[in-house]
């Protein structure tokens, strides 16, 4: 099943990728595969 995002969970995301921090660790953060990250 696919993992859906929230907005805020979104927003969190892309402050995070603007700031320099990768998909990997963004993922470790949301609880999330990085895959998932790279696909919002």
């Amino acid at each position: 099943m696919r993992r859906t995002f929230t907005a805020e969970e979104k927003a969190s995301v892309f402050e995070l990728w603007k700031n320099g921090t990768g998909f990997s660790e963004i993922a470790n953060i949301l609880g999330s595969k990085p895959g998932t990250i790279f696909t919002m």
